[in-house]
């Protein structure tokens, strides 16, 4: 699974959500992404907090941006 992939499907996982919603990273990538709990996600997470779709809130947590939430609460199939 590439970056874009990762991004695309943690967009997805603030789906419905209230803004200002928080998620850890590493977990949530780890544990209901990839499903592979020996993946490096140092590379997924530095394109996760690059994309503009998220922001930082503790050093393992994002919530979203308002491009984010616009994102994350369209439809996709």
């Amino acid at each position: 699974m590439d970056n874009e992939q990762i991004i695309h499907e943690f967009l997805l996982k603030f789906k419905g959500f209230k803004k200002g919603a928080k998620m850890h990273l590493t977990d949530t990538i780890k544990r209901e992404i990839v499903k592979d709990f020996h993946f490096n996600t140092d590379d997924a997470i530095n394109s996760i907090l690059n994309s503009g779709y998220f922001k930082l809130e503790t050093h393992d947590a994002v919530s979203l941006t308002d491009e984010g939430f616009e994102y994350a609460n369209q439809t996709h199939y």
